[in-house]
């Protein structure tokens, strides 16, 4: 007899996801089930749910760590970001070694958004610092794309992830000052100015 698969439908599943932590055990259930069985659909919205699902339940298995580098190579640039949030957090589980070899294949790939580009940087600049591999090239690489993009949730995105996984004490100051100095003359707004404020405070830059 087939095991009877849960009936919710996707619209649903959002909705209930969006409360996430607050479900039930059984949905909980669902969820976790779904992960397993790489049943992700093709819903934008509810695969990045359900990946963010799986970062704040630290869930981690070698098919979804295989999946996850495929939607690198193709998907939608939000589903390439939530999957770099995943890689980045869930780093102690897998092998930094491969990560850093995939994320250079995307980089290589077309059509890379200048957003997703910053935050493979920022991830590989954390996974050769973990392996004790320079990393100053990638520094390089990222501060040269900074210039390139005025998009303000690109460059939030970097200052938040020096600030909130402390990339200051690994990144060399002076740096860290020249992407600062990128993001202060294209004026991207107080959110960018604020986290730009936290790290003048925390590197001690007048």
């Amino acid at each position: 007899m087939k095991r009877r698969k849960n009936n919710l439908d996707i619209q649903n599943k959002i909705a209930i996801l969006e409360n996430y932590p607050d479900i039930s055990e059984k949905q909980y259930k669902i969820f976790k089930e779904d992960i397993k069985n790489l049943n992700f659909s093709s819903n934008t919205f509810y695969k990045m749910l359900l990946i963010d699902f799986s970062i704040d339940e630290a869930i981690f298995n070698e098919k979804l760590h295989s999946y996850y580098y495929t939607l690198l190579q193709k998907d939608h640039q939000l589903i390439k970001l939530m999957v770099l949030d995943y890689l980045f957090v869930m780093n102690s589980f897998f092998n930094t070694d491969e990560a850093i070899i995939e994320l250079k294949k995307v980089l290589k790939t077309k059509y890379v958004r200048n957003i997703v580009k910053n935050q493979i940087y920022i991830n590989l600049i954390f996974f050769k610092h973990k392996k004790n591999k320079n990393f100053q090239k990638i520094v390089e690489a990222l501060i040269s794309n900074l210039k390139k993009t005025i998009n303000y949730r690109s460059h939030i995105r970097v200052y938040n992830y020096i600030i909130d996984y402390e990339l200051y004490q690994i990144i060399r100051k002076e740096d860290v000052k020249k992407m600062i100095e990128i993001s202060e003359k294209k004026e991207l707004g107080k959110a960018v100015e604020s986290s730009i404020n936290k790290l003048y405070t925390i590197l001690n830059i007048e």
